[in-house]
Protein backbone atom coordinates (compact mmCIF):
# COMPACT_ATOMS: atom_id res chain seq x y z
CA UNK A 1 0.00 0.00 0.00
CA UNK A 2 0.97 3.46 -0.76
CA UNK A 3 1.11 6.27 1.62
CA UNK A 4 -2.47 7.27 1.48
CA UNK A 5 -4.36 2.92 1.97
CA UNK A 6 -3.99 2.59 -2.05
CA UNK A 7 -2.82 -0.42 -3.31
CA UNK A 8 -0.33 -0.67 -6.21
CA UNK A 9 0.10 -3.57 -8.45
CA UNK A 10 3.98 -5.11 -7.43
CA UNK A 11 6.14 -6.35 -9.89
CA UNK A 12 4.00 -9.56 -10.26
CA UNK A 13 0.81 -8.32 -11.03
CA UNK A 14 -1.00 -8.96 -7.69
CA UNK A 15 -2.16 -6.12 -5.67
CA UNK A 16 -0.82 -5.33 -3.10
CA UNK A 17 -2.95 -4.77 0.82
CA UNK A 18 -4.25 -8.25 -1.03
CA UNK A 19 -3.10 -9.53 2.51
CA UNK A 20 -3.42 -7.04 4.64
CA UNK A 21 -6.89 -6.98 4.02
CA UNK A 22 -7.57 -10.38 4.04
CA UNK A 23 -6.27 -10.13 7.90
CA UNK A 24 -8.42 -7.43 8.42
CA UNK A 25 -11.43 -9.06 7.08
CA UNK A 26 -10.70 -12.16 9.20
CA UNK A 27 -9.71 -10.29 12.24
CA UNK A 28 -13.71 -8.89 11.51
CA UNK A 29 -15.04 -12.17 10.71
CA UNK A 30 -13.30 -13.30 13.90
CA UNK A 31 -15.84 -11.04 16.04
CA UNK A 32 -18.96 -12.12 14.63
CA UNK A 33 -20.48 -13.27 10.76
CA UNK A 34 -21.01 -10.79 8.47
CA UNK A 35 -22.82 -10.15 4.95
CA UNK A 36 -20.74 -9.81 2.42
CA UNK A 37 -22.05 -6.15 2.08
CA UNK A 38 -21.17 -5.29 5.42
CA UNK A 39 -18.10 -6.41 5.02
CA UNK A 40 -17.13 -4.69 1.76
CA UNK A 41 -18.29 -1.49 3.25
CA UNK A 42 -15.76 -2.04 6.40
CA UNK A 43 -12.73 -2.37 4.24
CA UNK A 44 -14.02 -0.23 2.08
CA UNK A 45 -13.66 2.88 5.36
CA UNK A 46 -10.16 1.29 6.03
CA UNK A 47 -8.92 2.97 2.71
CA UNK A 48 -8.43 -0.59 0.50
CA UNK A 49 -9.35 -0.01 -2.80
CA UNK A 50 -12.33 -1.50 -4.62
CA UNK A 51 -10.58 -3.58 -6.84
CA UNK A 52 -9.06 -5.16 -3.38
CA UNK A 53 -11.60 -5.60 -1.09
CA UNK A 54 -13.21 -7.61 -4.73
CA UNK A 55 -10.40 -10.36 -4.48
CA UNK A 56 -10.56 -10.54 -0.44
CA UNK A 57 -13.61 -11.28 -0.52
CA UNK A 58 -14.31 -13.76 -3.48
CA UNK A 59 -11.08 -15.43 -1.41
CA UNK A 60 -13.20 -15.57 1.47
CA UNK A 61 -16.01 -17.14 0.24
CA UNK A 62 -13.38 -19.60 -1.78
CA UNK A 63 -12.70 -20.82 1.59
CA UNK A 64 -15.83 -20.82 3.11
CA UNK A 65 -15.33 -18.02 5.57
CA UNK A 66 -17.92 -15.77 3.89
CA UNK A 67 -21.14 -17.24 3.35
CA UNK A 68 -24.49 -14.57 2.82
CA UNK A 69 -27.01 -17.66 3.31
CA UNK A 70 -25.19 -19.06 5.86
CA UNK A 71 -24.99 -15.68 7.95
CA UNK A 72 -28.77 -14.53 7.05
CA UNK A 73 -30.18 -17.55 8.60
CA UNK A 74 -27.73 -17.09 11.67
CA UNK A 75 -29.06 -14.10 12.15
CA UNK A 76 -32.59 -14.86 11.79
CA UNK A 77 -32.34 -17.73 14.59
CA UNK A 78 -30.14 -15.42 16.48
CA UNK A 79 -30.96 -12.01 16.21
CA UNK A 80 -35.04 -12.16 14.96
CA UNK A 81 -36.50 -15.45 16.30
CA UNK A 82 -35.62 -14.98 19.81
CA UNK A 83 -35.82 -11.62 19.59
CA UNK A 84 -39.63 -11.76 18.84
CA UNK A 85 -39.13 -10.03 15.20
CA UNK A 86 -41.72 -10.80 12.60
CA UNK A 87 -41.59 -11.95 9.23
CA UNK A 88 -41.66 -7.74 7.95
CA UNK A 89 -39.20 -6.60 10.28
CA UNK A 90 -36.75 -9.75 9.45
CA UNK A 91 -36.51 -8.99 5.79
CA UNK A 92 -36.42 -5.60 6.05
CA UNK A 93 -33.55 -5.67 8.63
CA UNK A 94 -31.82 -8.83 6.30
CA UNK A 95 -32.42 -5.63 3.45
CA UNK A 96 -30.77 -2.91 5.48
CA UNK A 97 -27.52 -5.15 5.94
CA UNK A 98 -27.41 -5.72 1.70
CA UNK A 99 -28.82 -9.38 1.73
CA UNK A 100 -29.54 -10.50 -1.63
CA UNK A 101 -33.41 -10.49 -1.84
CA UNK A 102 -33.21 -13.97 -3.02
CA UNK A 103 -31.43 -15.00 0.13
CA UNK A 104 -33.90 -12.80 2.56
CA UNK A 105 -36.48 -14.46 0.72
CA UNK A 106 -35.58 -17.41 0.98
CA UNK A 107 -34.12 -17.18 4.92
CA UNK A 108 -37.69 -15.40 5.86
CA UNK A 109 -39.32 -18.23 4.17
CA UNK A 110 -37.26 -20.77 6.31
CA UNK A 111 -37.46 -18.90 9.63
CA UNK A 112 -41.58 -18.97 9.42
CA UNK A 113 -42.36 -22.44 7.16
CA UNK A 114 -44.67 -23.08 9.83
CA UNK A 115 -46.33 -19.53 10.02
CA UNK A 116 -46.06 -16.60 12.28
CA UNK A 117 -48.23 -18.74 15.00
CA UNK A 118 -45.48 -19.15 17.17
CA UNK A 119 -43.42 -16.35 16.91
CA UNK A 120 -46.14 -13.90 17.08
CA UNK A 121 -47.50 -16.07 20.39
CA UNK A 122 -44.10 -15.73 21.69
CA UNK A 123 -43.64 -12.25 21.45
CA UNK A 124 -46.95 -11.35 22.81
CA UNK A 125 -46.01 -14.05 26.06
CA UNK A 126 -42.89 -12.29 26.56
CA UNK A 127 -44.23 -8.61 26.12
CA UNK A 128 -47.30 -9.39 29.16
CA UNK A 129 -44.75 -11.31 30.94
CA UNK A 130 -42.63 -7.80 30.93
CA UNK A 131 -45.45 -5.90 32.52
CA UNK A 132 -47.43 -4.75 29.20
CA UNK A 133 -50.61 -4.53 29.21
CA UNK A 134 -53.74 -3.32 26.94
CA UNK A 135 -54.98 -5.23 23.78
CA UNK A 136 -54.33 -2.00 21.63
CA UNK A 137 -50.58 -1.22 22.86
CA UNK A 138 -50.35 -5.28 22.09
CA UNK A 139 -51.19 -4.69 18.78
CA UNK A 140 -48.95 -1.67 17.94
CA UNK A 141 -45.75 -3.43 19.84
CA UNK A 142 -46.59 -6.80 17.69
CA UNK A 143 -46.69 -4.46 14.45
CA UNK A 144 -44.13 -2.64 15.03
CA UNK A 145 -42.37 -6.45 15.81
CA UNK A 146 -43.01 -6.95 11.78
CA UNK A 147 -45.78 -9.47 12.45
CA UNK A 148 -48.60 -9.21 9.89
CA UNK A 149 -52.00 -8.06 10.73
CA UNK A 150 -53.96 -11.68 10.48
CA UNK A 151 -50.53 -13.07 13.27
CA UNK A 152 -51.67 -10.26 15.11
CA UNK A 153 -55.75 -11.02 15.21
CA UNK A 154 -55.35 -14.07 15.86
CA UNK A 155 -53.05 -14.10 18.70
CA UNK A 156 -55.25 -10.89 20.42
CA UNK A 157 -57.99 -13.09 19.37
CA UNK A 158 -56.37 -16.20 21.40
CA UNK A 159 -55.90 -13.98 24.24
CA UNK A 160 -58.97 -12.94 24.93
CA UNK A 161 -60.48 -16.09 25.03
CA UNK A 162 -57.97 -16.95 27.72
CA UNK A 163 -59.23 -13.41 29.60
CA UNK A 164 -63.30 -13.44 28.75
CA UNK A 165 -62.84 -10.10 26.83
CA UNK A 166 -63.97 -9.54 22.83
CA UNK A 167 -61.38 -8.77 20.90
CA UNK A 168 -60.93 -5.10 18.95
CA UNK A 169 -60.11 -4.71 15.37
CA UNK A 170 -57.20 -2.35 15.46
Amino acid sequence: MNDHGRARRGDSGVLRGSAEALSKAVDLLALRPHFRAELALKLARRAFEGEVVIATLDRLEELGYLDDLAAARGFAEGKALRAGWGPRRLRAELARRGVADDTVATVVAGAFADGEGAAVRSAAERWTARGGSGRDRLARYLDRRGFSKAAIVEILSEFAGESGSQHEEF
